[in-house]
């Protein structure tokens, strides 16, 4: 035999572990270990968010030790959302390398033509609602038209609708400054009555951690049908067991008083929402790659001007959801 024909084969190597960069930790301590490396090397990731909540929660709670008590957590928890919201549109326009400076005044312009149009012009709630949205989207489409047709940047655009905008809302509520919506209404208690009842929070809590737990076991065959390296079962058993105690203990915390507010859950619903279009549809990977390249997006085929638009659209959208 020729030694061509006697050499033993090279064992199969997943493809990504040729590159150091496209390596994936399969076991607990792989991923602790590169945890600890990217750190050492200045990627600090959500470190810095997570310590800055820590250091906030020390210094206000000894200052008013209500601050940390479940009741003030549940307010907490609902006033965060129409921050969260506006902030999901702005996270989508900085992905195409723009910014929006008006968010502001759109909601708060939205939310006053809500109140004008439902107390007093007499029209129903829903049908307040929708306009009030309708106005967002028509202020993200002058926006898309502006840049787009014009070439006026992003930053002049929003700058002036932000002065612009919080004008008109002056104006729509005229001398008295202000509206009040009815307390009783079904839009009021659901923003700051309407709680999951305690055995549905903790059904949440279970859908979540499975949740995880499939789609990190749906990546892994993916990449092993790929051949590439994948997380071990034991790691996403891991990962999902500790989100499980985590939000589990959180959950049961909260229960002690008022509980999760629905209008929290329709937020945390409205992010998976926003993460399967980014991560999973056409539409973000030309939000990623309109953001990284235009000229090279438009010269794959991608409709760039549209995608600009359509972002725009949606973060004023979303600012007057908020």
């Amino acid at each position: 035999m020729s030694d061509v024909e006697t050499q033993t084969p090279a064992p199969s190597v997943a493809t990504d572990l040729e590159d150091e960069r496209l390596q994936q930790g399969q076991a607990l301590g792989d991923t602790l270990s590169e945890l600890a490396r990217r750190v050492r090397a200045g990627d600090l990731g959500i470190l810095p968010v997570a310590a800055g909540l820590v250091v906030i929660a020390i210094v206000f709670n000894s200052l008013n030790s209500i601050f940390l008590s479940s009741g003030n957590l549940s307010n907490i928890l609902l006033e965060s959302v129409p921050v969260g919201v506006i902030a999901l549109g702005i996270v989508c326009v900085l992905l195409v390398a723009q910014i929006d400076l008006s968010v502001g005044s759109v909601s708060g312009l939205s939310a006053a033509l809500l109140a004008v149009l439902w107390i007093d012009k007499g029209l129903p709630a829903a049908l307040a609602v929708v306009l009030a949205l309708m106005a967002g989207a028509v202020i993200g489409w002058l926006y898309g038209q502006m840049f787009n047709r014009v070439g006026v940047p992003s930053f002049v655009i929003t700058l002036a609708g932000l002065l612009a905008f919080l004008g008109v809302q002056l104006w729509l509520l005229g001398t008295k400054g202000a509206v009040n919506l009815p307390f009783d209404s079904t839009l009021v208690k659901f923003a700051q009555l309407e709680f999951v009842p305690k055995w549905l929070s903790y059904v949440f809590v279970i859908a979540a951690a499975a949740g995880l737990f499939a789609a990190g076991y749906g990546r892994a065959q993916e990449r092993r049908r790929a051949g590439l390296s994948d997380q071990s079962v034991m790691l996403l058993a891991a990962r999902s067991f500790a989100l499980l105690l985590g939000l589990g203990l959180l959950v049961y915390y909260l229960n002690q008083t008022r509980g999760v507010g629905w209008m929290f859950v329709g937020f945390l619903g409205l992010v998976l929402v926003m993460h399967y279009v980014l991560t999973r549809t056409a539409f973000g990977r030309s939000m990623f790659a309109v953001g990284g390249n235009p000229e090279a997006a438009r010269r794959a085929g991608i409709d760039v001007n549209r995608v600009y638009t359509s972002v725009f659209v949606l973060c004023s959208s979303l600012a007057a959801l908020g």
